[in-house]
């Protein structure tokens, strides 16, 4: 796709705001201007044209000057209003009631499946399942990345089921991870065929709850071709069928997975 380049069209119109300020002003002095003609009586009326010439323009300036006074006067109402009546008209607190209620509790845990809506991430295939179980295959590249919530930081437990394909046996090995920019080491739990359960402990900088990272994790697809079927032309990596993870309380450590 070619990249589009900005055009002057995309520019914010800054002439807006001073459109409606014009229009603002030519509707007081019209008002103003109508009132004053009123009050004074019909131009027409007037026989001499020169008279009614005068009185037009007496008429226009007092109206202009009318008009400014409300501007004036609005600006002074404005700046002189107490705090108390300025929050009174701030439309935001009606907006919605949570702007006025305690910060929602950070989640102490956070699941993530495979073919989850919430699965964000890069250098993954399309979800799969069979029988009830659920996966994703790596295999762009030899890295693939998940988008994970930093649930307030600090020390984290992380337990990932992972599998590979074509049946090769899961090494029962630690495998090195990323966590952002800072090295993971993830412990096997468990390994039975081809997946294999593994445990580690994720360290963040402490935030509101409203924070995330990138889990990063190596493919391995230079080592996956035995026993490829010929039906398969993708390039399979690590697979992935959920994770898990959990805020350590009180510095209490992870448990198994």
């Amino acid at each position: 796709m070619a990249t589009r380049i900005p055009s002057a069209a995309d520019a914010i119109d800054l002439t807006a705001g001073a459109k409606a300020d014009a229009l603002v002003s030519d509707a007081l002095l019209l008002a103003h201007r109508a009132a004053l003609t009123k009050e004074v009586g019909q131009l027409d009326a007037l026989a001499d044209p020169e008279a009614r010439q005068i009185v037009e323009t007496i008429l226009k300036a007092v109206a202009r000057l009318s008009a400014q006074l409300d501007a004036v006067q609005q600006r002074l109402d404005h700046a002189t209003r107490s705090r108390a009546e300025l929050i009174r008209l701030d439309p935001l607190p009606l907006i919605a009631e949570t702007r006025r209620s305690a910060a929602a509790e950070v989640p102490r845990q956070f699941e993530l499946r495979a073919n989850s809506p919430a699965f964000q991430g890069t250098g993954w295939h399309n979800a799969e399942s069979k029988d009830g179980f659920t996966w994703r295959w790596s295999g762009f590249g030899p890295r693939a990345s998940v988008v994970l919530p930093s649930l307030g930081g600090g020390r984290l437990s992380l337990k990932l089921v992972l599998m590979l394909p074509f049946q090769q046996a899961f090494p029962a090995e630690p495998m090195l991870a990323l966590a952002n920019d800072r090295a993971l080491e993830l412990l096997p739990t468990r390994v039975q065929g081809s997946g294999g359960h593994f445990t580690g402990i994720v360290e963040l900088p402490e935030d509101d709850g409203s924070g995330s990272f990138a889990l990063v994790l190596q493919t391995m697809t230079a080592s996956l071709t035995n026993g490829r079927p010929a039906h398969e032309s993708r390039h399979l990596g690590l697979g992935l069928h959920k994770l898990i993870l959990s805020r350590i309380e009180d510095g209490a450590e992870a448990s198994a997975a």
